[in-house]
């Protein structure tokens, strides 16, 4: 049986923390307007950040950490890449230009050592076609089996023709936020 989780995780280092405009348009629940400084908000989102890596390791889970790119504000959430049991990753497409620019090459060289790229789709964004990793795709990874709802940031053709070559089962369904709108991604479901 498929471990269901794991005990190595890769977490970002926020260099900066505010709403996106470029993912705004498919988040309707993010706040682009907020009444206090970034640099204040950034200090409390690294606080939290810290707290958080620090309460995982204190359960036995190893965190590797990369530092954010300030012009990255989604960084934090590194969803532009999977990685499975059988030491193989695969990099994913992004919507939003900003996001495509947290496939870092030192961060994608770091996983290379551990794990074979077997799949870049990075490709497909200058077709406007996007998956969005483990967000667009929530993964029960022991019955093989992958729940998605269709977005802007969800392509239904890539995501049945990914799980069809993964050998995953898919579970897709159409979601409504409070807008109206498909919610942008799986996981905040």
């Amino acid at each position: 049986m498929k471990n269901q989780s794991t005990s190595n995780l890769f977490m970002i280092e926020p260099e900066s923390f505010f709403g996106n405009e470029q993912t705004a348009s498919s988040n309707h629940y993010q706040i682009n307007e907020i009444n206090e400084d970034r640099e204040v908000v950034a200090n409390k989102a690294l606080n939290e950040f810290y707290s958080l890596k620090n309460a995982i390791e204190e359960k036995g889970i190893k965190v590797t950490v990369f530092k954010g790119d300030k012009d990255c504000p989604d960084h934090i959430f590194p969803n532009w890449f999977i990685t499975f049991e059988d030491k193989t990753m695969q990099i994913f497409s992004m919507m939003a230009p900003n996001r495509r620019l947290e496939k870092k090459p030192e961060m994608i060289d770091f996983l290379k050592e551990t794990y074979e790229l077997t799949n870049d789709m990075s490709h497909l964004e200058e077709e406007g076609i996007f998956l969005e990793s483990t967000s667009s795709m929530v993964f029960d990874r022991s019955n093989k089996c992958v729940y998605a709802g269709i977005s802007p940031r969800t392509n239904k053709d890539q995501l049945q023709k990914w799980c069809s070559q993964n050998n995953f089962e898919l579970v897709m369904f159409e979601t409504e936020s409070h807008s109206g709108s498909a919610i942008y991604h799986t996981d905040v479901l």
